[in-house]
């Protein structure tokens, strides 16, 4: 089991739409390179869903309820820890800790680029 950070959960509730609207927003290349996954990913907790649209430049967020080609389910301490860009997602992956649905390899090239963007946010 991956231990959360007692900082993470210190901090006040930001939802999924919220932080990765603001990731999306930055004038970075980084945010451009997102592209590069040419897929699009849910990621599911049990309080929300919001779908990343990996497939257009820049990247956008999708209007509530679309579809995606990747689904990414995480609890409620995983998606803090992927909020404040300290869930290594591969591993959680390979630990069976996340469960996924769809070609995920896609979403796992782009991966450390969104956890750095949501890490450089978070401080």
């Amino acid at each position: 089991m991956l231990v959360a950070d007692a900082d993470v959960q210190s901090k006040p509730r930001v939802t999924l739409r919220e932080r990765l609207g603001r990731v999306l927003e930055r004038d970075d290349a980084k945010v451009l390179y997102l592209a590069s996954a040419r897929t699009s990913v849910s990621f599911n907790t049990p309080c929300e869903s919001v779908t990343l649209l990996l497939d257009r430049r820049p990247p956008a967020l999708a209007d509530d309820g679309d579809p995606a080609e990747i689904e990414l389910v995480l609890d409620d301490e995983q998606a803090a820890r992927f909020l404040a860009g300290r869930l290594n997602v591969p591993l959680a992956l390979l630990a069976g800790e996340v469960t996924w649905g769809g070609p995920v390899r896609r979403y796992l090239v782009v991966d450390a680029v969104l956890r750095s963007l949501l890490r450089e946010g978070a401080s």
